[in-house]
This record gives structure tokens, sequence and C-alpha cells, in this order.
């Protein structure tokens, strides 16, 4: 069963329609496969030759049962058509594991919308570190997420920000630090 639309908030979209951004949860998981495969779309030429990423009923349903994780999806008149996942990572970091708008829902707002979601619940959680990866091949993601104030990861930073130092230590040590095809951007916020 969802939760009730009272448990989220409604953000107004350039069209003046309505999108409500709520947690995620179990009854969810077959939109959310649909929205990750459905936000590929718009970049099938860039994609074409390229492994992307799939997810299970099973790992959602994980992250969606993860203490240390949370699952929201936007919805636009009862149908899902953006989600997030953010979690706990690491000694100082909240990290942003998963954010993904269909295709046709793209450019209206709502992947911001979820990346504010995910900026609030690092507040309520008390980490004022966010990072992400990004695809190097998703050039179009780490762009979105520069737009909104993260910074590409270059050694240099650590200096500036002790929890980037810690947190890069940590992702050294599991050997998820830019690794492969994947950079990791950041931002720091202030705790209120």
């Amino acid at each position: 069963m969802r939760p009730k639309q009272e448990e989220g908030f409604w953000l107004l979209k350039k069209e003046l329609n309505k999108c409500f951004i709520r947690n995620g949860c179990e009854a969810d998981i077959n939109e959310i496969l649909q929205v990750i495969k459905d936000s590929y779309k718009p970049y099938m030429d860039l994609t074409r030759d390229i492994s992307i990423p799939e997810y299970t009923y099973e790992e959602i349903s994980t992250l969606l049962n993860e203490p240390q994780s949370d699952v929201w999806v936007a919805e636009d008149k009862g149908t899902i058509v953006g989600m997030a996942v953010g979690a706990e990572f690491g000694p100082c970091a909240y990290h942003l594991k998963m954010l993904f708008v269909s295709g046709k829902s793209q450019h209206l707002g709502i992947g911001r919308e979820l990346l504010k979601k995910f900026e609030e619940r690092a507040l309520e959680r008390h980490f004022s570190l966010l990072t992400v990866n990004y695809l190097g091949w998703a050039e179009w993601s780490g762009h979105f997420y520069k737009k909104h104030g993260f910074k590409e990861y270059v050694q240099k930073d650590e200096e500036a920000c002790l929890e980037l130092k810690s947190q890069v230590a940590f992702l050294k040590k599991i050997g998820r630090l830019n690794n492969g095809d994947k950079h990791l951007v950041w931002k720091k916020v202030k705790l209120k």
C-alpha cells in the first residue's frame, strides 16, 4: 500500500502540473525499475554500445529496507516518474546512490527536487558532506550535479575539507575512489 500524500511534499513543474515526492515503499518497486530503464531513453544514441547498469527487484527491496538508506519517489498523476536513494556511506558522508527521472519527465525540475530532498535528509541525519559518483560516459549527470553546487573531486580539495579527506581515505581503502569509469563529486553543506 502506498503512503498518503500528506507524508511527502508537492512541487510545481514548469507546466504547472503537480508532482508529489514521498518515501518509496515495496509496492513501488516495479515502477521504480521502469523509471530507471526509461531514464536512459533520451540518451540511446550515447548508450547504444555501453553496458548500462541494471537493477533487480531484490536490490531495490534491500535499499528500501536498509536503515541507513532513504528511497524517494516522485509521482505525477499517480505514476512514478522519478526516484532517488540516499545512504550513510563511510565515516562522514551521505551518499546519493541513485537518482533517475523518466525520459519524458526530464528537464521539468523533478531531479532538482529529488536532489533537494536528498540534501534535506542529509542535514536531518547530521551529515555536512554529500557525495555522488557518476559514470564518465554519462556526462549529462556530471553537469547536473555541478549545476547544483557539487564539485569534481581533486586531491587538493582534501586540504580544505577534513571530512572529504576522511571519506577519500575510506573510499581508497575499499577500492571505490574513481574506480573504472566512476567520478566522485562532492558538496559541503552547513548543519543547522
